[in-house]
């Protein structure tokens, strides 16, 4: 198994990298809101992804990074 994953249960990582959506969205000065319907969901599902409550799907990543103005790249670089 990697060290990178390693430490976390799968519950854990989803809980981090929630944390991670949520810092990048402040960091653009958007609501969840915002960026809920910028993703073509409504603002509960937007929310569980922050909590680290489900594991979002590629395609749903996809619309994160549009939604935000960052690349896949970006997304995953700076999730530590």
């Amino acid at each position: 198994m990697s060290q990178l994953f390693e430490p976390f249960s799968d519950q854990e990582l989803l809980i981090k990298f929630g944390k991670h959506v949520k810092e990048l969205r402040l960091r653009k000065g958007l609501t969840s809101a915002e960026v809920a319907r910028s993703c073509d969901m409504d603002r509960g599902n937007y929310t569980r992804i922050e909590t680290g409550k489900t594991n979002p799907t590629l395609v749903t990543l996809k619309k994160l990074c549009l939604s935000l103005d960052i690349s896949f790249k970006v997304l995953f670089e700076e999730f530590h």
